[in-house]
């Protein structure tokens, strides 16, 4: 059994990233779907709120991959909207 201060100095050394925030992109040309969804992510990943961030994550990828094989996002944006806000993916 773990003791309350070896599990805080678990947690901390295993940081969930949700957004990288190194990349910038401009959000205002996506579509509108996407930019509400960046939003939530946005809120999340603020709030550290990951089983949140993690539910809207999945949303996020299947809208966006979706929008890529329809031809609405090239294969960069696709790529770097996924390397940005993706999580896991």
């Amino acid at each position: 059994m773990l003791l309350k201060k070896e599990w805080e100095a678990m947690n901390k050394q295993e940081e969930y990233l949700m957004i990288d925030h190194t990349i910038e992109m401009d959000t205002s040309t996506l579509p509108k779907s996407v930019q509400n969804l960046i939003k939530d992510l946005e809120k999340y990943d603020a709030e550290d709120n990951w089983e949140m961030y993690d539910g809207i994550s999945s949303a996020f990828y299947a809208v966006v991959k979706s929008m890529y094989a329809s031809g609405i996002f090239s294969a960069k944006q696709y790529k770097l909207l996924l390397k940005k806000y993706g999580g896991e993916y």
